[in-house]
């Protein structure tokens, strides 16, 4: 079964990286008339697409992380972008071929992107580039396969990215790039500290760049890009136990003269942390954690896959979101359905299941277990490896055909028969399916409460007056010696003005504060700078741990008040688990990291109230002498 998996996750794979590039200087050019009128806009007209947008919204979280600008949509090089994917759509293009026009063929704006771009009057720029992406999907599936393949990854985290304009047509997105020169930042992927990065580059990307050096497969590759880098920097790549790894390496390619790829010669290693340096530069980053999810990295990002809704409902695998590729999941009669085709089977099989479609409805099986329903029946039948002990289990809705012939099933009753904990999240509506172990794997996150270390007790410092009387706002506070305690350990300071004001709500990025003081924490290899915002270097501990904080790649979340609801998902991903909504708090509740704030019970919790600092530190010495006292 695996090794099927493995086959079908290739072709996939290949079909998602055959892409190409091109830059072309923003000059006026000479342009035949085109047979099509809808083919300019102005932008007092133009309006963004959900799938823009989404697209948007994905590439400014990468280079966030990167630690570059974000850039902006350019409805002049969305409507580019749009007659050239028109343009693939209606001609028969080779593959080496698919940033030239030619002229006299149905939709022609222009031979090359910058007359393309200039066409439908984009200016400003000192160079356009374009980027194709091949295969099915949404814009987010491109955007996110282009960042995967080296050449096609480094014009969008170019520091000269400016503005971009994406467009969908058929099997092909394709991104119009705005370059301004300039910029000097310095840029790497993997960013430093990202998780779950891919074991292998498969090829398939146009062009090749392992051709050059006789290999059809290679490691991930890893790029750098600087300003002036010179023909000769240094580098080098290591495992965790400092040993170097063996790598190809190519500097002053034609896509970005001022960048450095290296290319392990042999496939990274799972659950491993490589450091690489280039010049006097050094970061981390984690490859995945075992081999089936590497056949499924393609469809698996640490980032939301767009904006969820009703309508859109995202998709999380054991802590990664989950690429769709353009199909949907469904909502019938409070059940929620996933199709059976694409990448549902290949999350099945990511287990060590099956699921097929029988005559009369999808089934599902593994070796101990099998799952058979009906579409004309709300019921499915569970048997275990004892085949005369079957159950019937009640549904809320039938498994169904769609309009277009998909055949969904319910996600709850097949996941969980198999040993997932699955819940929805109205609010986000975000459907989690967590396996704390998958087959001939280890839990993608140690529980930090496996093995517990000691519970701390709460030592009130003798001299607590004297801390709390330092502060203009304490005296008499309910919590003043939790908040004594809470300083002796520096936990938390005040403010410059002598105020600690207890019972303001705290930030997200406040929260970690105290959070990571409170809990010891591995920060080697980190880089616990500022460089955006005063609490950069604690989004990265949290993302060493998988947190699910969203100020990531949202500068404006980290200064969002918490609700309790949003601490109690924190505190579960701290625990090694992946909860959300009202079973976070029922989590918190029976574990007793909280007695809720009136009642222990969800309700009351009070998820939706803020959580002050006072309360903060509360729960924190609630957590540690209950026992939870270490990241792990």
């Amino acid at each position: 079964m695996k090794k099927s998996l493995s086959k079908k996750m290739t072709k996939l794979a290949l079909a998602l990286t055959l892409t190409a590039g091109a830059f072309g200087a923003l000059t006026p050019h000479h342009v035949f008339a085109a047979e099509t009128t809808d083919i300019k806009v102005t932008i007092e007209s133009y309006k963004y697409t959900q799938d823009e947008l989404d697209g948007l919204d994905y590439l400014n979280a990468v280079r966030t992380k990167v630690g570059l600008s974000k850039v902006k949509l350019d409805p002049y090089l969305i409507k580019a972008a749009q007659n050239h994917a028109k343009y693939l759509f209606t001609n028969t293009v080779s593959l080496f071929e698919l940033h030239d026009e030619v002229p006299g063929n149905s939709g022609f704006t222009g031979v090359t992107p910058a007359d393309r771009a200039n066409f439908v009057g984009a200016s400003g720029y000192d160079h356009v580039g374009e980027a194709i992406f091949m295969g099915n999907g949404t814009i987010i599936t491109g955007v996110r396969s282009l960042i995967e393949v080296p050449y096609h990854r480094m014009t969008l985290i170019s520091p000269n990215l400016t503005s971009i304009g994406l467009a969908k047509e058929g099997g092909s997105v394709v991104g119009s790039l705005g370059n301004e020169k300039g910029n000097s930042s310095v840029t790497v992927y993997p960013y430093d500290g990202q998780k779950n990065v891919p074991v292998a580059f498969p090829g398939g990307e146009v062009p090749n760049p392992l051709e050059q050096f006789g290999v059809e497969r290679s490691g991930f590759i890893i790029s750098y890009q600087q300003k002036d880098l010179g023909s000769n920097p240094s580098f080098s790549l290591k495992d965790s136990k400092g040993n170097d790894v063996p790598v190809f390496s190519e500097s002053n390619q034609m896509y970005s003269p001022d960048a450095l790829l290296l290319i392990p010669k042999e496939n990274l290693k799972y659950s491993e942390t490589y450091t690489a340096t280039v010049n006097n530069k050094s970061w981390s980053f984690t490859t995945i954690n075992d081999r089936v999810n590497n056949d499924l990295a393609s469809v698996l990002s640490d980032e939301p896959i767009g904006k969820y809704s009703e309508d859109n409902i995202g998709l999380r695998f054991n802590r990664s979101y989950v690429d769709l590729m353009g199909h949907r999941m469904k909502m019938v009669n409070g059940t929620l359905f996933m199709p059976i085709t694409g990448v549902f089977s290949g999350l099945f099989k990511a287990i060590g299941a099956d699921v097929q479609l029988g005559n009369i409805g999808p089934y599902a099986y593994t070796e101990t277990t099998s799952i058979a329903t009906n579409f004309d029946l709300a019921k499915a039948w569970v048997r275990t490896d004892d085949p005369y002990r079957e159950r019937e289990v009640e549904l809320s809705a039938p498994p169904f055909k769609d309009e277009d012939g998909l055949v969904y099933f319910p996600v709850r009753l097949f996941f969980e028969t198999l040993g997932a904990t699955v819940t929805y999240d109205d609010k986000s509506f975000v459907m989690s399916i967590n396996f704390s172990k998958t087959k001939d794997s280890e839990p993608t996150k140690p529980e930090v409460n496996q093995f517990p270390t000691s519970p701390v007790k709460l030592d009130i410092p003798s001299n607590y007056l004297k801390i709390t009387d330092q502060m203009k706002d304490l005296k008499g506070h309910w919590a003043a010696k939790e908040i004594a305690w809470a300083i002796s350990k520096n936990i938390t300071q005040g403010y410059p003005d002598n105020t600690f004001r207890p019972d303001q709500p705290v930030t997200e990025a406040e929260f970690l504060a105290f959070l990571f003081r409170a809990l010891k924490s591995d920060t080697t290899g980190l880089d616990l700078q500022q460089h955006l915002h005063w609490a950069d270097g604690l989004y990265n501990i949290g993302a060493r741990y998988q947190l699910p904080i969203p100020g990531y790649y949202d500068l404006k979340a980290r200064e969002t008040k918490l609700t309790r609801t949003r601490v109690a998902e924190i505190i579960t991903a701290v625990d090694g688990f992946v909860y959300q909504g009202d079973d976070a708090i029922q989590y918190l509740l029976s574990k007793g990291y909280s007695v809720g704030k009136t009642a222990p019970t969800v309700e009351g919790y009070h998820g939706n109230d803020k959580l002050t600092r006072a309360e903060t530190v509360k729960f924190l010495l609630t957590i540690m002498t209950t026992g939870l006292t270490e990241l792990k």
